[in-house]
């Protein structure tokens, strides 16, 4: 179930990746908040792993605002080898427009609506090890 309440973000490091669990509306200015703590934290941890968790989320930014993300991801400084997992309650078509772009622009990049399967893709062998710490 998503939330419709003002937006929370949090952020933790583990096993290599940077975890990102958002809950509540995302508005365009979360979307900027969003952006600029995936970036601080793979820096601060040397990361290449993102994975975010909008399952507790409602998106209300509109297809011309997701398409100014991959833009922002560069002006950020996120590293072109960083692999990025999208994890969503229900795939859309936005976001299937929102990784066929980022991919167009050679970024490693794909959206899920399963969590063990999104933690298989960022970590290849580790997924089974993984798996079992990732919250349904």
């Amino acid at each position: 179930m998503t939330d419709d309440s003002a937006a929370t973000i949090d952020v933790s490091y583990g096993e290599g990746i940077v975890t990102i669990t958002v809950r509540g509306r995302i508005t365009p200015e979360v979307g900027d908040e969003l952006m600029r703590r995936s970036a601080a934290a793979l820096r601060e941890h040397a990361a290449r792993r993102l994975l975010q968790d909008f399952r507790r989320a409602r998106m209300v930014e509109t297809t011309l605002q997701l398409m100014q993300r991959p833009r922002q991801a560069d002006a950020l400084g996120f590293p072109q080898d960083t692999r990025v997992a999208l994890l969503y309650a229900v795939r859309t078509t936005n976001l299937e427009f929102l990784e066929s772009l980022l991919q167009s622009r050679g970024r490693a990049f794909r959206t899920f609506t399963d969590g063990a399967a999104a933690l298989a893709w960022l970590t290849g062998d580790d997924a089974l090890r993984l798996s079992a710490s990732m919250p349904d």
